[in-house]
C-alpha cells in the first residue's frame, strides 16, 4: 500500500518497507533505512505522514537502522 505525504509543495507516495501483523493482532509498520539516510528532510516528512496514518489505524510506526536490525535479529532468535 501506499501513504500520500507533502514535500517541497507537491504529494508524494511513499511505499513502506515490511507491515508486520502478530498473531495476538498487534501490528506495526517498519522501515528500514541506513542511519545516514534518517536525517534527510524528504524522509523526515514521509515517516511523519507514516506516523499519522499509523496512530490513526493503531498500527505502530518503527523505523529502523542497522543498530536496530541486529537489536531485532536477537529478538526474532
Amino acid at each position: 500500500f501506499k501513504i500520500e505525504y507533502f514535500f517541497e509543495g507537491f504529494t508524494h507516495n511513499y511505499i513502506p518497507d515490511i507491515l508486520v501483523e502478530y498473531i495476538n493482532g498487534k501490528k506495526e509498520l517498519w522501515e528500514i533505512k541506513p542511519k545516514h539516510q534518517t536525517t534527510l528532510p524528504k524522509n523526515q516528512a514521509k515517516w511523519t505522514y507514516a506516523n499519522n496514518y499509523c496512530k490513526s489505524r493503531n498500527i505502530e510506526f518503527m523505523v529502523y537502522t542497522e543498530k536496530g536490525l541486529k537489536e531485532l535479529q536477537r529478538k526474532f532468535k
